[in-house]
């Protein structure tokens, strides 16, 4: 299904073509209850149109980190991991022609499509200043009594870092479609709608590892989807309510209260009591059991525990990332 300015993952899928593919098995229990080869994740990279982005993640060896960090993860098929660009040379130009942002990820192939031009609109739009004095910026925020009639502003929010925008969005956004796959991978039941899942699934994850990656992380999802919504200058169409996704800044308040009734709440307090009203906060905590006891019963059993715990340990950010 296609995730039209889907939500912003740790590692940033990358797919580029000239180079050999790189697997990454999964651990899978045998019925003896040793683990045994799993499926493979199938990663590539492609050269694209925007060569800087490409460069800088090629560098990174953000891919082979991605592929690391689900290894713990059994999954029924092969998954292939895919960074798309929209040049008239690829032979999947269509998929990221679109004039917005975009990802998806595609059942039939198990193929995951992370577009470029996603990473560009956080790197050039969504993480620049477009304010002269944090006074002049607009929030749009529940907080706001009587509700805000001027329209958002775009861009960085102050007390956000340029960092924080580019990495949290683009984790946040990778995580989503991953969250997909494995739910489609895995053939898992839902109650609720297939966005809502997937995000839910990311906002979970994203919290795994600490305060260190979750509140970058989840600061870059709340600019990310704030500039979206600015875009738009906060105005609502028919269409986008009736869009399989929740509202954009929606989106975002939604990995917020997530985050702020998780184990790390008091990290996320400032940021909630901006942006959440006290009926939302008081529901974060259920909210957040709710989706940890899903992830329990669902996709935890397909994990193997004993390298589940050695992801736990990786450096997930180094700290010229947030730079």
């Amino acid at each position: 299904m296609k995730c039209f300015l889907s939500a912003i993952a740790v590692g940033l899928l990358i797919t580029v073509g000239a180079m050999p593919h790189v697997r990454a098995a999964n651990a899978q229990a045998s019925p003896t209850g040793q683990p045994q080869a799993g499926k493979s994740f199938s990663i590539e990279y492609r050269e694209p149109r925007y060569l800087g982005i490409y460069q800088r993640v090629k560098t990174r060896k953000v891919l082979e980190e991605f592929a690391e960090f689900i290894s713990p993860l059994r999954l029924d098929h092969e998954l292939k991991l895919q960074f798309d660009d929209d040049d008239a040379g690829s032979s999947d130009a269509d998929i990221c022609s679109d004039a917005s942002p975009n990802s998806y990820y595609d059942p039939e192939k198990f193929l995951v499509h992370i577009c470029y031009n996603w990473l560009a609109m956080l790197e050039n739009e969504a993480s620049v200043q477009f304010y002269k004095d944090a006074k002049d910026f607009v929030y749009w925020s529940p907080r706001v009594a009587g509700g805000q009639t001027n329209p958002p502003t775009p861009g960085l929010m102050p007390g956000f870092t340029r960092g924080e925008v580019i990495v949290g969005g683009t984790i946040s956004n990778v995580l989503h479609e991953m969250g997909h796959a494995i739910r489609a991978n895995l053939d898992l039941p839902r109650l609720g709608r297939e966005e809502d899942t997937a995000d839910q699934i990311a906002g979970f994850l994203m919290l795994q590892f600490g305060k260190d990656v979750a509140l970058p992380t989840v600061k870059g999802t709340i600019n990310a989807w704030h500039h979206l919504n600015a875009v738009r200058k906060g105005k609502v169409s028919i269409a986008y309510e009736a869009d399989v996704h929740s509202l954009s800044l929606q989106r975002g308040l939604n990995f917020l209260c997530l985050a702020y009734g998780s184990p790390h709440s008091a990290d996320f307090k400032g940021l909630a009591d901006r942006w959440l009203s006290d009926e939302r906060k008081e529901n974060c905590t259920s909210e957040y059991a709710t989706v940890r006891r899903a992830f329990n019963m669902t996709i935890m059993p397909h994990v193997d525990s004993t390298k589940l715990e050695k992801v736990r340990t990786m450096r997930i950010l180094n700290p010229e990332d947030l730079k």
